[in-house]
């Protein structure tokens, strides 16, 4: 992949889907870009101690150099997770990080060693017609995280997210699709400038606010670096055109901002951005080439 704003990034993955002959699945991924190189090994077991229950495991490490903070960390994750109710699934488990943050935000606290505890539940559900390349149904992810951690400071605090995404075939040969996302988060529990900046909201960039800088949406400091913040609200809207069996062409709207207290307070400006993409469709699913544009961005940052 390649942005204007991060630059070339490259990811790989190997995943054996019957490891120990009873649909084990165990994958080692990498990903690597300018400002992110990482590492991932995760273990699903099915039907662990109960036919519709699975066992979950996760470790992941790396190093990230952003333009709000520099880390290095380890993070891992034991869960179960189960169905329930008609396409849902949840899952509780437990979670533990250790993190070595330098924050270059001049008004932030968000420096040092910490070790981080959670207790991460989360639900979904998915009704799309295609995990790629949807046509219609949606998509729904909630999730709450107890955490507290040691080391340079004591924390507590609780982070929540709800995302979703729905998609709306207009015509009968499904040419034209309507999607609309949308992604609420809040921490509550500690102000912004306590928490290790590594774990406070950003916005901008792909997959983000498309048309402003990576992490550049939201509350700045004095030298216009990121700080972050404790809650966030994302959206986007798009029309899906396929032009031809293998070309497609998206016009879309992106907005959304971050702020520094736990619920959106109107402080800071809801930024938006408009853009068209390209969609090339493969036997396996779309290559993307989107280019966006600020619509109300500030003056000299964005």
């Amino acid at each position: 992949a390649y942005s204007t704003d991060i630059g070339p990034s490259l990811a790989a993955f190997w995943e054996h889907r019957n490891l120990m002959g009873q649909h084990e699945q165990l994958r080692a991924s990498a990903t690597g870009s300018l400002l992110q190189q990482t590492g991932e090994l995760s273990f699903r077991k099915p039907a662990f101690l109960r036919a519709d229950q699975d066992l979950l495991a996760d470790v992941k490490g790396g190093m990230e150099d952003t333009d709000a903070y520099k880390r290095q960390w380890v993070d891992s994750l034991f869960a179960l997770e189960r169905p329930f109710l008609d396409n849902w699934k949840g899952s509780a488990g437990v979670s533990f990080a250790y993190e070595i943050v330098d924050e270059y935000a001049d008004k932030g606290d968000g420096n040092g060693n910490f070790e981080l505890f959670g207790l991460p539940l989360s639900a979904s559900r998915d009704t799309t017609d295609d995990p790629l390349d949807p046509h219609s149904g949606s998509r729904l992810q909630l999730s709450l995280t107890p955490s507290t951690g040691t080391g340079s400071k004591s924390l507590l605090f609780v982070t929540a997210i709800a995302a979703g995404s729905a998609y709306y075939a207009i015509d009968k040969d499904e040419r034209f699709v309507l999607a609309g996302r949308a992604r609420l988060g809040s921490i509550v529990g500690e102000k912004s400038a306590a928490l290790p900046a590594s774990r406070r909201f950003y916005a901008g960039g792909g997959g983000s606010i498309r048309g402003y800088e990576y992490q550049l949406v939201g509350p700045l400091d004095n030298d216009e670096d990121p700080f972050g913040g404790t809650s966030l609200l994302e959206m986007g809207g798009e029309l899906r055109v396929r032009v031809t069996e293998e070309i497609g062409v998206v016009p879309f709207v992106d907005g959304g901002t971050v702020y520094e207290d736990p619920f959106p307070n109107g402080k800071e400006t809801l930024r938006w951005a408009a853009g068209l993409g390209l969609r090339y469709f493969t036997g396996f699913g779309p290559i993307r080439l989107d280019v966006a544009f600020p619509l109300n961005p500030r003056d000299g940052v964005d």
